[in-house]
């Protein structure tokens, strides 16, 4: 019964069958509705693997060894600084940043 027009309201009116008309309307479309969708059931915690790296990440890589140009001079500073009885530090730095704008 979907096609209801104002002299349909009218006659149930005078009839005093509206309000059961739409309580009967309301109750039916209750029933037309769809049940809710269930949620579903919660995973399970992943089990971690004892002494491995968790899936997707890997160890992280070796530092790479200094050049040796670099180490013998480190070597050869702090030889000298032993010899030396030891004095006070100097540190020396040959990049633009650190070098003083005179000396360039």
């Amino acid at each position: 019964m979907t096609d209801i027009d104002p002299d349909d309201i009218k006659a149930m009116r005078r009839q005093g069958d509206l309000s059961s008309f739409l309580r009967q309307q309301i109750a039916a479309g209750r029933t037309r509705r769809q049940p809710a969708a269930p949620e579903p059931p919660p995973q399970p915690p992943r089990r971690r693997r004892l002494g491995a790296w968790p899936p997707g990440t890997c160890p992280p890589q070796p530092v790479p060894a200094p050049p040796a140009h670099i180490v013998d001079a480190a070597l050869t500073e702090h030889r000298n600084w032993i010899v030396a009885d030891r004095p006070e530090i100097t540190t020396r730095c040959d990049c633009p940043a650190c070098t003083p704008r005179s000396q360039t």
